[in-house]
C-alpha cells in the first residue's frame, strides 16, 4: 500500500486511517484468487534518522498492517510474513518533504 494519501507519519507506526481502506480493497481482491497465497508485507521508512531506528520502525508498520489484515479480515498469521527494508528501498527522493512521505510506506506482496 503506497498510495500518496496512505503514508505513515515521520517516526511513527501506527497505521493510517485512509490506508485501511486500501487494504479493505487489496483482500477483496486477494480473495477472488483462485488459490491460495502467502503475503509478503514489506515496511519502508523514509532516510531520517539511524538506520538502525529506521530498520525497527519499518518491521513496526509491516506489523501493525499484519495485524490489521488477521483481526479485521482474519487472514491466517502463519500465511503472512514481514520484513523490514529500512530506509534501503526508497521509491523517491529523500531529498525533499514529498519524497520521504512517499518513502514512508508499507508494501504488500502476494506470493504464488
Amino acid at each position: 500500500i503506497s498510495d500518496s494519501h496512505d503514508q505513515f507519519m515521520l517516526s511513527d507506526a501506527n497505521l493510517p486511517e485512509a490506508a485501511s481502506g486500501a487494504i479493505d480493497r487489496f483482500v477483496d481482491e486477494l480473495r477472488q484468487l483462485p488459490t491460495a497465497s502467502h503475503l509478503e508485507i514489506e515496511g519502508h521508512t523514509d532516510a531520517s534518522g539511524e538506520p538502525h531506528f529506521n530498520e525497527t520502525l519499518g518491521l513496526a508498520r509491516a506489523e501493525q498492517v499484519r495485524r490489521y489484515l488477521h483481526q479485521n479480515h482474519q487472514l491466517p498469521l502463519h500465511k503472512m510474513s514481514v520484513i523490514s527494508y529500512g530506509e534501503d528501498r526508497p521509491v523517491a527522493s529523500n531529498d525533499d518533504r514529498e519524497g520521504r512521505a512517499r518513502n514512508r510506506r508499507v508494501v504488500l506482496r502476494v506470493l504464488g
